[in-house]
């Protein structure tokens, strides 16, 4: 409603002045009007301003608000995706292990069937010999060889060589 009242006195200020135009080109009278003029083109670049400035306001201040909501709505929804993800992950984790421990449990009895499988093969086809081995003990003599070497010893006398 404000916007429409001040839309509204541009416009009554707007035909004023037109008039005041049309009466002026029969009067002649140029400073009176060329006065007028420069202060409505004043007073309508004001009210102009201020709406601009009132709507710029409050356009920023919705685009606020909108922005923490989209922000909150964004953080709730990737929240539940995450919760969501580790949720399949984890169980995803406990098919893997039993399907690990299903299969481990099938190699070890097929490991344990071919085990089974090899001893009774190798009972059947083996013959037990038993040899004998002669030891041969050999004994050996160590000779020490003793030589004895004679010195000879030299003596040897030293000058004493007095100082003065």
């Amino acid at each position: 409603m404000d916007k429409e009242k001040q839309l509204k006195k541009l416009m009554d200020s707007w035909e004023k002045i037109k008039k005041d135009a049309n009466v002026f080109i029969k009067d002649n009278k140029l400073d009176g009007h060329k006065k007028k003029l420069e202060k409505f083109i004043k007073d309508t670049n004001k009210d102009v301003h201020k709406l601009i400035d009132k709507d710029f306001t409050a356009a920023k201040k919705k685009f606020k608000i909108e922005k923490k909501q989209i922000e909150k709505l964004l953080d709730k929804t990737v929240k539940a995706e995450i919760k969501k993800a580790t949720d399949f992950l984890k169980k995803q984790q406990k098919e893997i292990e039993n399907l690990q421990k299903s299969v481990e449990k099938i190699i070890k009895i097929k490991a344990v069937k071919k085990a089974v499988k090899k001893v009774t093969k190798k009972t059947v086809a083996k013959k037990v010999t038993k040899k004998k081995v002669a030891k041969k003990v050999t004994k050996k003599k160590v000779v020490k060889k003793v030589t004895k070497k004679k010195v000879a010893k030299k003596v040897t006398k030293k000058k004493t060589v007095s100082k003065k």
